[in-house]
Order: C-alpha cells, then sequence, then structure tokens
C-alpha cells in the first residue's frame, strides 16, 4: 500500500514545517515542491507533536480514504483518533459511490489533556459566521480566521483589509481574535484530485472533501494552547434545504472532530440564510450597532464585497426584504446601483434555478413583511416569481466546464 510517512513536525517559535516522504499515488496527488506549513502569532513550540501533526492529517486523511492510501506517524492525539471512524462514516454516508479503505499508523497515542476553560469560533465576516458569533457571543469566543483559505496567500492587498475588518469586529465584540496562515490548499493537487473524482460527484475536492476540517483542524495547536472547550464552525447549508446537497463542512463530519479537550459544533445546521441575516440585522438594530461589515463575496480579490456578483446580489435581497439598510453592513449600495441590480437578478441563472432555497426564502420573508401596496416598487417581482427550482444537467455540465476553464487559467 502506497504510503506517505511523517518524517519530522518542526516547530520554530510560530511556524510549523511538516517534513514527509512519499510512496506510489501520494506522489502525484500532493505538490511536493510545496510542503504543508502553518503560521501563527504566538509561540507553539510547546505544542505536543501528537497535536501539532493534526492540521496536517485532517488534509490527507480523505485523499488516503478515497484512494486506499497508507500514512504513518509517530505520535497521535488519543480523542482526535478515537472519533476518526466517526468521521469517516460521515464521509461514507454522503459519497457511498467511494469505497474509503485506506489506513493510518502510528508508533503511540497519546492523552493530552487541560483544563477547558476557552473557546473559539471561527469568523470569516460573513453571515454564517457573524450568525454563529451572535449565537455564543455570551461565551466570549474567540474569532479565528485562516489566511490561505479563500484569500490567497499572495492576496496581500486582501488580507490586510479581511485583517482589518476582522481585528474591527473582535474590537466592536471585545473579543480576541487570531489567524493562522497556511498553503493548506495548494500543498496538495487539487486539480488532480477534482479530476479523478469528477466521474462520481458533482463537484470539486476543496467543497466535497476538504472543506470544513480541513480549516478545523489548522487551528488544534492554537485550541491547545489557549485551553479550548468548544470549537465552533458555522454552518454553510441548512437542515431543511429542498435541494439535494454534499458538503464536506456538515454536521456529521465536523461533529466528531476532537483533538486533547476540545470538541467542534457545527452552528445553526438548523437555521436558514434568510433567518441568519434577520438574526444579525435584529441585533445590529438592537444595539445600534450601524458600521457592522459583512464580507460574502466570492469575485472580489481584495477582500471586499464588490457589492455586484450574484453573492452580493442575493446578501443585498435578503437585507432589503427586512427593510434594512445594505450600507450599514458592508455594501456600496446607491439608488443607481439597485435599479441595476434589480433589472439583473430575476434574468440571473442563479436565481431562475441554482439558488432556489435562499431566493425562496427572501421571497418568504418578503410576503411576510409587506402587503402589495407596503412592497417597494422595485421589489414586487420577486413577490410574484416562479421558482424553478434545481438546475438541469445541461446547466451542470456547463458549471464542469467552467470548473475546468478555471482551473487551467490558474496554472497560466
Amino acid at each position: 500500500m502506497d504510503c506517505l510517512k511523517v518524517l519530522e513536525i518542526k516547530k520554530s517559535k510560530n511556524r510549523i514545517d511538516y517534513q514527509y516522504e512519499c510512496e506510489g499515488s501520494w506522489n502525484n496527488l500532493l505538490n511536493l515542491d510545496e510542503r504543508l506549513f502553518l503560521e501563527m502569532e504566538e509561540d507553539i513550540e510547546n505544542v505536543p507533536d501528537s497535536i501539532a501533526v493534526i492540521p496536517l492529517l485532517v488534509n490527507i486523511l480523505p485523499i488516503a480514504w478515497v484512494y486506499n492510501l497508507k500514512i504513518k506517524v509517530d505520535a497521535i492525539d488519543r480523542n482526535f483518533f478515537e472519533n476518526l471512524d466517526k468521521i469517516k462514516l460521515g464521509y461514507i454516508n454522503m459519497y457511498p459511490q467511494f469505497s474509503f479503505l485506506g489506513k493510518l499508523e502510528y508508533d503511540k497515542i497519546e492523552d493530552n489533556k487541560y483544563d477547558a476553560t476557552n473557546c473559539g469560533t471561527l469568523f470569516s465576516g460573513g453571515v454564517d459566521a457573524y450568525n454563529t458569533l451572535l449565537n455564543h457571543i455570551d461565551e466570549k469566543p474567540e474569532l479565528l480566521t485562516v489566511w490561505g483559505a479563500d484569500i490567497k496567500l499572495d492576496d496581500v492587498k486582501g488580507w490586510e483589509r479581511v485583517k482589518n475588518n476582522n481585528q474591527q469586529a473582535s474590537q466592536k465584540f471585545n473579543l480576541k481574535w487570531f489567524y493562522v496562515k497556511s498553503n493548506f490548499r495548494t500543498f496538495i493537487d487539487i486539480n488532480v484530485l477534482s479530476k479523478m473524482v469528477s466521474s462520481k460527484i458533482d463537484g470539486e475536492w476543496w467543497h466535497e472533501f476538504q472543506h470544513g476540517i480541513g480549516i478545523l483542524g489548522l487551528f488544534a495547536p492554537l485550541a491547545f494552547n489557549h485551553h479550548y472547550g468548544n470549537l465552533y464552525i458555522a454552518s454553510s447549508m441548512y437542515k431543511g434545504m429542498n435541494i439535494k446537497y454534499t458538503c464536506a463542512s456538515d454536521p456529521t463530519i465536523d461533529n466528531n472532530l476532537k483533538f486533547a479537550c476540545c470538541n467542534v459544533f457545527h452552528d445553526a445546521f438548523e437555521t436558514n440564510r434568510q433567518e441568519k441575516v434577520k438574526n444579525i440585522c435584529n441585533y445590529v438594530k438592537n444595539n445600534n450597532i450601524d458600521d457592522l461589515k459583512l464580507r460574502v463575496c466570492w469575485q472580489s480579490s481584495g477582500g471586499d464585497n464588490c457589492s455586484e456578483c450574484e453573492k452580493c446580489y442575493r446578501t443585498i435581497l435578503e437585507i432589503l426584504v427586512l427593510g434594512y439598510d445594505p450600507n450599514k453592513l458592508g455594501f456600496a449600495f446607491s439608488s443607481e446601483k439597485r435599479k441595476v441590480m434589480m433589472e439583473r437578478l430575476p434574468k440571473m441563472d442563479a436565481v431562475k434555478e441554482n439558488s432556489y432555497d435562499f431566493y425562496r426564502l427572501a421571497q418568504n420573508e418578503l410576503l411576510n413583511n409587506y402587503s402589495f401596496d407596503e412592497t417597494p416598487e422595485d421589489l414586487k417581482w420577486l413577490r410574484d416569481y416562479k421558482f424553478k427550482g434545481k438546475p438541469n444537467k445541461f446547466r451542470k455540465f456547463l458549471k464542469k466546464v467552467k470548473r475546468k476553464l478555471k482551473s487551467i487559467l490558474e496554472k497560466i
């Protein structure tokens, strides 16, 4: 069985570098000229190797399971190890078309104990993240962000903007903020992995297999240092969705990730996106906050909202049906932009088909809040809009083509 052997976990003040040797298929699935690393803002030299190895393991175990490969480490945390079968079962139930074999070998299991006195929550600044923060605000969670997730490592300008926004959020709520910088998305060959699984699933490796525990595990060293009892990750999907979906960040996977004395919770899975936006708007209204900045954009490379893409439009609409001003939540939204948005939205494919649940929920909120006569003129189209639901097979095919073109362009 082809094996990846961890040779050394090199801890130098605030940085961890992972050295490993690979056999067979591993050489084709990893970018071996770019070994995994992570950096923090504090000294992590005293973190045990059995904890420090977790950021690597959470990002390569799904590869080992899918492609029947072996991983060998020296030491592993007991709480993490004893829950791996539950994590794997989450994947098995989600993707029955894969066998999920593979093997993890170790020389010793270590108990890592401490008095759990703190907690953290992943914080991107988006709708899901803010909703989870507000759900647990009384626990005084530390805010945690990854540089290298949606903001690329070479996007320094974008990261500085995200950093400033998140620091402002931490100051606003009187909370501590920390970040991890890592190449965890690029040390694996995401294009090869996505291509190999695309014949069996309609999706990419990141979203379907890595997202979720791949991010959460990066904070295992910090959780050990800060004595976390709970670590929260906001749900992206919700339990009552009318369309079938798969996503690696799911309660059946995330909730089984544990290390040392820290438990992970996939938060607000029972809450839909419109309800999350409503929770945020109600909170800022009730607490007289007029400068909270949501960061939702997929399209902007500068860490800000473009206020013109489908994701920005969708969030703005979710705010408008509540009668709240998007400009107070991080969007640049003039009367002219509003006119353009209302002309474009009904014609967009995502509105017509792909984001059925999100727009339908916004429609229901509009109907609950406004009579016909009270409805703003430019929102009346939403009252009677007929949603079709799931995207057809041709659109799925086009999406695959677009993903492949995107991966080719990224290599140029």
